[in-house]
């Protein structure tokens, strides 16, 4: 039962964040929020590789010239 309403507050959230681009097309984000948003593809793409990189093993740190 608990898996359930964790799925389904899962849905509710998914459901709000998405439906209120929708049903507030005019509103704006504030200048700041903008400018952070700005990198936050960098931040996601710089999550994704690093650890691929230093990390080979997916176990310990590989901090050498071998694993670029």
């Amino acid at each position: 039962m608990d898996i359930w309403l964790l799925i389904l507050g899962m849905l509710a959230i998914t459901f709000i964040t998405r439906y209120s681009l929708f049903a507030f097309p005019d509103l704006r984000f504030p200048p700041l929020i903008r400018q952070g948003l700005h990198y936050v593809p960098t931040a996601v793409l710089t999550a994704i590789v690093v650890p691929g990189m230093l990390m080979p093993d997916g176990q310990s740190w590989a901090l050498n010239w071998n694993n670029a």
